[in-house]
C-alpha cells in the first residue's frame, strides 16, 4: 500500500519529465487520475468524466461515438512507458501505470535499475544489463 504522499511524489517526477512537461493535456489526465485515486474516488473515474472535467467537454459528451478519452489514454499509457524506460525514470522508487481499458492507476515499487560493472582483464564494461557477448566483444578488443 503507497501513502498520498508516495503517489503525489511519483506523479510529481512524471508531470516534471520530457514525456508530459510539453504536453498539458497528457499531465492533466494523469493528475486528474492519481488525484481522484487519493482521494479515494478512483471507482467514479468513467470516460464520460474525464471529458467533462479534463478535456472540457459538455454534457451532451458521449464517449462511445466520441474516441478522445480513449485516444489521450493511451497517448498518456504511452508517455508514461517513456518515461519509465528513461534513467530518470527507472530511477524512480514508484512506478504509475494505467492498465488499458481502465482510468484507476496501479503503483509498484521498482527496483534500481543499477549498472552493472564486469571485468574483463584490464578492460572494465559498465551496463545497464549484463550480456556475455559484450564481455566477449571486449575481451576481442
Amino acid at each position: 500500500m503507497f501513502t498520498a504522499e508516495q503517489k503525489r511524489q511519483a506523479l510529481s517526477a512524471v508531470l516534471q519529465s520530457d514525456s508530459f512537461s510539453g504536453s498539458p493535456r497528457l499531465s492533466d489526465l494523469i493528475r486528474y487520475i492519481v488525484e481522484k485515486d487519493i482521494a479515494g474516488e478512483a471507482p467514479d473515474v468513467k470516460a464520460y468524466t474525464i471529458g467533462l472535467d479534463v478535456l472540457g467537454k459538455d454534457a451532451s459528451f458521449d464517449p462511445s461515438t466520441d474516441p478522445i478519452v480513449r485516444v489521450t489514454a493511451k497517448r498518456m499509457r504511452d508517455a508514461l512507458t517513456a518515461f519509465y524506460d528513461t534513467d530518470e525514470g527507472q530511477a524512480q522508487p514508484v512506478r504509475i501505470e494505467v492498465p488499458t481499458g481502465r482510468y484507476v492507476p496501479t503503483y509498484s515499487v521498482q527496483e534500481p535499475n543499477l549498472p552493472h560493472v564486469d571485468e574483463v582483464g584490464d578492460v572494465v564494461i559498465v551496463s545497464r544489463s549484463w550480456m556475455p557477448w559484450r564481455i566477449a566483444a571486449a575481451a576481442a578488443m
